[in-house]
């Protein structure tokens, strides 16, 4: 290894290790309000317990919102927020190691922009996931859509690497910590499964559309969004 690249080297593990030197408490505002509305257009929200197996698996201080929502078609949508505790490695995570670790099969995962009005772009993950379900003596197949992002201070991403990246540049120059907070909107593909039910691509244009009316009174102004 050059001269060169052990400076590069030492350099970088300095930085890192600065950060076990910050202050521990001193965290940023919340950018959202932890709280979901009884209503969102058409939608109407009721709570929905948070099990004690999730609450058993993340991190002390993590707080939690989900509510079952309802239209008037018949349409049911599944949002839950899930907010930092003071130990980020414990309290957030991928959707993607819940979906798996509950029998779930991930088929696909693109990276989905949702243009919120007066808002911007909203980067999200938009997990597809299959599991075989028992049903009347019958074993079918049940396909569920997933759209999740991060929400920080004052940024939003849908990655899990870039969060950490933020997170850590956080710490190392600015000296603060973050509560991130991630917001999962899931649904079931019903095409198969009931009369008149909605299709993959209307399943998603109906998350999508649903996630729309959901940032405005859940995000905080000072939540930045891409162009």
């Amino acid at each position: 290894m050059t001269t060169k690249r052990c400076l590069v080297l030492l350099a970088v593990l300095l930085g890192m290790s600065a950060v076990f030197f910050l202050p521990k408490h001193h965290f940023q505002p919340l950018g959202i309000e932890l709280k979901l509305p009884v209503t969102v257009g058409d939608w109407t929200g009721e709570d929905l317990k948070i099990t004690d197996e999730e609450i058993g698996i993340l991190g002390p201080g993590t707080e939690f919102a989900r509510k079952g929502y309802t239209n008037r078609r018949g349409d049911q949508l599944q949002v839950t927020i899930v907010l930092s505790g003071h130990d980020m490695n414990t309290s957030i995570h991928r959707p993607e190691r819940c979906l798996v670790a509950q029998g779930w099969s991930l088929t696909a995962s693109p990276s989905v922009a949702v243009a919120v009005p007066a808002r911007g772009s909203l980067e999200t993950k938009a997990l597809k996931v299959i599991k075989m379900v028992n049903s009347d003596g019958r074993t079918i197949p049940y396909t569920n859509l997933n759209y999740y992002w991060f929400v920080g201070c004052a940024d939003t991403t849908a990655s899990h690497f870039q969060r950490w990246l933020i997170d850590k540049a956080d710490r190392l120059f600015r000296g603060y910590n973050q509560r991130w907070a991630y917001f999962t909107v899931a649904a079931t593909v019903t095409e198969n499964l009931q009369r008149n039910g909605r299709s993959e691509t209307e399943t998603a244009a109906m998350v999508e559309d649903f996630i729309k009316g959901l940032v405005p009174p859940t995000h905080l102004a000072s939540v930045k969004f891409g162009s």
